[in-house]
């Protein structure tokens, strides 16, 4: 009776939130799903994936900073012209990782080139969330094959859980569309994003605030 009660107040404020968001167009060659990796100690979609039947254009914009992700490095040197997938979880930024964190993702592509034929040029990743801890492989791993399962051409529905699963600090889901038209064509454009403000304890802003007065003085 309890998680009966659970399921209808989650559909109650689903159906509350889904009215905040825009009518999200349905992208030819796109597939899209998500799942919970377990992540996190609820149970909250962690892990998603975009899936490029035919291929995509890619291109990017990345920070220069010498502490990046390991996912910006491996990204850098995709396919442009044929990007198959992005695979993308939340709750680890997979920075500060290392070795441990660049062979994870290595692992993590072997099982879509066993699964879907895509070599590693054609997967691209991204990780949001704490930095500085080990990547859980394991976990992210496991979901691979309900993420797979579960891929399906992009509703309202779909994009919205899209963009509710990458969040972290976030208070609420990010997304957008337009429609372009050139010519006779009409171009559709979606998108779901996050952010957040950077966390700082409050003790740790006091310290700041003290040292830097100090060498003012």
């Amino acid at each position: 009776m309890t998680t009966l009660f659970q399921n209808f107040f989650k559909r109650k404020q689903l159906n509350r939130v889904t009215k905040d968001f825009p009518e999200m167009p349905s992208i030819d060659g796109l597939e899209i799903s998500t799942v919970s990796a377990g992540l996190y100690n609820t149970n909250r979609d962690d892990v998603s994936l975009f899936y490029f039947p035919d291929g995509a254009i890619f291109s990017g914009v990345y920070t220069k900073s010498s502490t990046r992700s390991v996912c910006i490095d491996w990204n850098v040197k995709a396919n442009k012209k044929d990007v198959r997938a992005l695979l993308v979880n939340t709750r680890n930024a997979n920075a500060y990782t290392g070795k441990q964190g660049l062979n994870s993702i290595i692992e993590l592509s072997k099982f879509f080139l066993d699964k879907k034929k895509i070599s590693n040029k054609q997967i691209l990743f991204a990780s949001t969330g704490v930095i500085g801890q080990p990547f859980p492989l394991a976990k992210v791993k496991n979901a691979l094959p309900n993420l797979i399962e579960k891929l399906k051409r992009p509703i309202k529905l779909t994009w919205i859980k899209q963009a509710l699963s990458i969040m972290t600090t976030d208070t609420f889901g990010k997304m957008s569309c337009a429609v372009v038209q050139t010519n006779k064509d009409f171009i559709n454009i979606a998108g779901i994003a996050k952010g957040s403000g950077m966390i700082i304890k409050l003790t740790k802003i006091k310290h700041l605030i003290s040292k830097t007065l100090i060498l003012k003085a």
